[in-house]
């Protein structure tokens, strides 16, 4: 439904946010998506007063209620909030909120707690119900100069400074940091037809995750954000290459590392909501690979095969190839594996162009 420059929608949608070309930090597609009730503006458009300076912005409120896979508290609810600003041609910055709150056993509150709980303004005590918290920024800054040289950052927090700082600390969920950032060159060679990407990401071990409690970053027993999880750093290096101005080729080698949480000992490893003991010492897992991407864009179809010569279509393709080594997989010492994937998909458009309805 679209009131003005408001659309308000429900059901299941995917979520990117922040700066992450590999991975998000917040909200990303590792999961399935769950059902939400979504708030945002359709086109950018300006805060009051000052808050206008800040440019155009694009604003995004989801409320939904996640899984019952939960040691306890099922079906919590889940309240995030996005902010996104463009005060130069050349920057951007955006705020990210997210909570969990309630659920089955964890909802001893009333309608004000819930309403304090939803703002995040007031999250009252874990006796009436817990909640856990993230919150982060994220600025991109354009070079034009320098061959549109883009730079960007990432910093998300879980848990609040309650403790830490008495006074303001609720509201700065800022407790656990994840760093995540890099840089794009989209003109390597003079010529605009190779790029250039880094990224590295450092995650801290309370990430997704919270011991004793049922309040974590996942649905369907999938991580919400970077797949990699807490304890864990990854740097991603890409080369792409347009040829014939309709496929392009990346090449992307990575490396990552994962630690085990050595909180609670160095045979006790804790993940979202189970103790496992293992009867050996934990190891750190790492794994490095190289992948290797090809997409093309639409062209006609009868140009890839005679077999398609009268078939008046566009056809487009993907492929992916990656091998990745890891050692200590699962944190088991000398538990060495190769993983090998491949992905192809194609689309075929434009096949019956006289069944179009406008």
């Amino acid at each position: 439904m679209s009131l003005g420059n408001v659309a308000i929608s429900f059901g299941r949608q995917e979520r990117w946010w922040g700066t992450g070309h590999f991975a998000p930090l917040t909200q990303g597609d590792n999961a399935q998506p769950f059902s939400a009730l979504t708030i945002e503006n359709t086109h950018p458009s300006y805060l009051p007063w000052i808050l206008r300076y800040l440019g155009p912005s694009r604003r995004e409120l989801f409320m939904g209620q996640l899984d019952s896979d939960r040691a306890r508290s099922q079906h919590p609810w889940i309240v995030g909030s996005i902010l996104a600003f463009k005060p130069l041609p050349t920057f951007e910055l955006g705020f990210t909120r997210t909570i969990i709150f309630g659920g089955r056993g964890n909802d001893h509150y009333g309608p004000m707690g819930f309403l304090g709980r939803f703002t995040g303004i007031a999250t009252g005590n874990p006796a009436e119900g817990n909640t856990k918290s993230r919150g982060g920024v994220f600025f991109k800054f354009h070079i034009p100069q320098l061959r549109n040289l883009e730079l960007y950052q990432e910093v998300v927090g879980s848990d609040n400074l309650a403790y830490e700082v008495p006074t303001l600390g609720h509201y700065m969920p800022f407790l656990s940091v994840a760093y995540q950032g890099g840089f794009y060159l989209p003109r390597l060679t003079a010529d605009g037809l190779t790029d250039l990407r880094f990224e590295y990401a450092l995650i801290p071990g309370s990430y997704s995750v919270q011991n004793g409690n049922s309040l974590y970053w996942t649905y369907e027993n999938q991580l919400f954000g970077d797949p990699l999880g807490p304890n864990a750093s990854e740097v991603d290096l890409q080369v792409g290459r347009w040829f014939g101005l309709h496929r392009k080729v990346d090449a992307d080698f990575f490396y990552t590392e994962q630690a085990p949480d050595m909180s609670e000992g160095a045979s006790r490893f804790f993940f979202p909501a189970d103790s496992v003991f293992y009867p050996y010492p934990l190891t750190k897992e790492r794994s490095f690979g190289i992948a290797f991407s090809t997409f093309s864009l639409p062209v006609p179809a009868g140009s890839l095969s005679p077999w398609l010569a009268g078939v008046r279509a566009l056809t487009a393709g993907r492929a992916r190839f990656a091998v990745e080594y890891a050692q200590s997989l699962n944190y088991q010492p000398r538990a060495n594996s190769v993983r090998i994937m491949l992905m192809l998909s194609a689309t075929l458009d434009n096949v019956m162009s006289g069944w179009d309805w406008r």
